[in-house]
């Protein structure tokens, strides 16, 4: 969070996650100070002509895989790395504390995720489930929940 811009809208997310226009734009459109949008994500099968048709979001309110924020949360510390089990349920916990609202505007603003393996690095055995699983480590609770909803 040190690296947030204060004056830039902020995007914190791993390297296979993308954004189309229409997500930037509303969530420049609507987000404020003091407000985090953690997004969970919409999985696309294949980068085909049309992907956006392909795309199927992963509706639990659970699991966030982006981050957006206008400024950033330079105050809040979040103790642990991200991709961790547990981390992004820590971390709304952790931001609602700070003062922050935390939103899961995801059927309005998409985080595209294009992860082509079933394999999970989070898992002991990687069997290709996505959830469930020995967890090498998980960040403990207490938890915060976002539930995907529409700005």
């Amino acid at each position: 969070f040190a690296m947030c811009k204060p004056d830039r809208m902020n995007f914190i997310a791993n390297s296979d996650i993308f954004f189309d226009g229409f997500g930037i734009r509303a969530a420049a459109d609507s987000i404020s100070h003091g407000t985090m949008y953690a997004l969970s994500r919409w999985d696309v099968a294949v980068p085909v002509e049309g992907w956006q048709n392909h795309a199927t979001l992963w509706d639990h309110a659970d699991s966030q895989d982006a981050w957006i924020v206008l400024g950033g949360p330079h105050e809040v510390d979040a103790p642990f790395a991200m991709g961790v089990a547990g981390c992004d349920n820590a971390l709304v916990h952790i931001l609602r504390t700070a003062g922050f609202t935390v939103l899961n505007p995801s059927r309005t603003i998409a985080a595209f995720h294009l992860h082509n393996v079933q394999w999970r690095s989070y898992l002991v055995n990687p069997d290709g489930t996505a959830r469930g699983g020995n967890k090498i480590e998980r960040v403990p609770p207490p938890y915060g929940f976002a539930k995907p909803t529409h700005l």
